[in-house]
């Protein structure tokens, strides 16, 4: 995936509805997969395996901020907060 900034160069055309629909999906999915993953720390004296688990949600949580696609360009009647009007054009 290019970078989508003004230094890259690279234009896109904005995210239609269902595009937006989907990473939102995707997003969540992938915060419940972090909270899953939370939730099974293993014991703080469990080093190699604290040590992994701690790389593993880093790793999650990098493909999270990934997947908020900030710069990714998105056409003002989809962005997200309007996702939850009424507005059903």
């Amino acid at each position: 995936m290019p970078q989508l900034n003004q230094q890259a160069g690279v234009h896109r055309q904005a995210l239609t509805r269902k595009q937006a629909l989907v990473a939102i999906e995707g997003l969540y999915d992938q915060i419940l997969e972090l909270e899953q993953a939370r939730m099974q720390m293993p014991p703080p004296d469990d080093i190699p395996r604290l040590e992994a688990w701690n790389m593993a949600c880093l790793a999650k949580s990098d493909e999270i901020w990934r997947r908020l696609m900030v710069m990714e360009p998105l056409d003002v009647r989809y962005a997200f907060l309007s996702l939850f009007t009424h507005d059903q054009d």
